[in-house]
């Protein structure tokens, strides 16, 4: 498993197919009230073999890939290449070395890469300036395809994401 991004796990027979909507007030109130009339005691959980489908906006990804940012710019370029090996090899024969930011790490880039595959999928894609924050996608898109360059790509890309962070922040301050 290079980092096999599938967030769904495969289909069972017995499942159902279930289309994601954009759920409106009344909707989450009629969530709630399911929940709500469980029997006392009862803890409701999700099994892991289910798929969910889950409307996501573009700024919503947008977040995700900042959270990601964040959590890299307190790391040195050794830390995310020994990280991204780690993700790209599916963290086999990492026992006891995986840390926490290890598994967001790995968390992150596997929601944003389904959800650029799903956009590409749908055909929600736009051609637009690459710019250097679109240049994550392609990495994480070579990680999949088992590139072993592309933990270093991550690490160049991570000290570029900084620069251009101080560059915005310095452009803020003298406004």
């Amino acid at each position: 498993m290079y980092i096999k991004l599938k967030i769904m796990a495969k289909k069972k027979k017995d499942s159902k197919e279930y289309k994601s909507k954009v759920l409106e007030p009344v909707d989450v109130d009629a969530s709630i009230k399911k929940l709500d009339a469980l029997e006392e005691g009862s803890v409701v959980t999700i099994p892991p073999n289910v798929i969910i489908n889950v409307p996501i906006s573009g700024m919503f990804r947008y977040a995700i890939e900042d959270t990601l940012h964040y959590i890299m710019s307190s790391m040195t370029s050794d830390e995310i290449i020994v990280s991204m090996h780690k993700v790209r090899k599916g963290f086999k024969d990492e026992k006891g070395s995986t840390s926490p930011r290890d598994t967001a790490l790995w968390t992150l880039m596997s929601l944003l890469a389904e959800i650029n595959y799903q956009a590409a999928d749908q055909n929600l894609t736009v051609l637009g300036d690459n710019t250097v924050k679109e240049d994550m996608a392609g990495i994480i898109n070579s990680m999949n395809k088992g590139d072993v360059e592309s933990a270093k790509n991550m690490a160049e890309y991570s000290s570029k994401m900084k620069e251009f962070n101080k560059k915005m922040n310095s452009n803020e301050d003298s406004n």
